[in-house]
């Protein structure tokens, strides 16, 4: 279509989004670095908008390791109640980011009730424990995606998108700060583990350090702070 003042092609252009979307990923540490992944589809889809991660004092720090990711919403809920006020205050922090989406990672109830509260438009999940009002925007087939990091992928993408190995490109170094960490020589990180296979487990991440170190690489076992305490004794 011409414009009749200029003669020139008038095209309607579609408003860029610059609404901020908030992440609601998994809370335990090897599975809030499995969410890194659909930060990195998010980011790739939507340039413009920045990215908020909820996490919890264990967690938050991880976050500077993530540079798509703006800020993490630091908060720790109670995982064996409701706690009804907990969350509508969470909510009210929510509200004074002006969210335009909300990813939400894990099937519970509970995962979804500060993001419908703070009335953020539109709320991305999983199916599960009847969510119906709380997630606008329902997600099917989980199930078909057997990887923890293709189903958090998937949850950027479009629904009709069909199921397969979400492979984000991979970006190095932390986002801010200065760790020593980055800085190491062929570091490895050893994962953390679950209360019941500690003993198990233990003796075997020892042996494996010292070899490692052993061929000129540096070894980190990673935890919270009660395996601090338990090296520290």
């Amino acid at each position: 279509m011409l414009s009749p003042q200029t003669g020139t092609e008038s095209r309607a252009r579609t408003p860029v989004d610059h609404r901020p979307i908030l992440i609601v990923p998994y809370m335990w540490i090897g599975d809030f670095v499995r969410c890194h992944s659909v930060v990195k589809v998010l980011k790739a889809r939507y340039p413009a908008r920045s990215i908020d991660v909820l996490a919890t004092t264990l967690c938050a720090p991880l976050a500077d390791y993530m540079p798509e990711v703006r800020q993490a919403v630091v908060v720790d809920l109670p995982r064996k109640r409701l706690a009804y006020a907990q969350h509508s205050a969470l909510a009210e922090r929510l509200k004074e980011g002006s969210y335009g989406t909300a990813l939400i990672m894990p099937r519970t109830w509970k995962a979804a009730l500060a993001p419908f509260l703070a009335g953020i438009p539109e709320r991305v999940g999983w199916f599960g424990e009847v969510r119906l009002g709380l997630v606008n925007d329902l997600r099917w087939g989980e199930r078909k995606r057997p990887r923890m990091i293709d189903q958090c992928a998937a949850l950027a993408l479009p629904a009709n998108t069909p199921a397969g190995r979400m492979a984000p490109a991979r970006t190095a170094g932390p986002a801010s700060g200065n760790h020593r960490l980055a800085r190491a020589a062929r570091p490895v990180g050893a994962p953390p583990h679950g209360r019941a296979r500690t003993r198990r487990r233990r003796p075997i991440k020892a042996l494996a350090g010292s070899r490692l170190c052993r061929r000129g690489k540096r070894s980190h076992s990673c935890g919270g702070r009660r395996l601090g305490r338990r090296r520290s004794r």
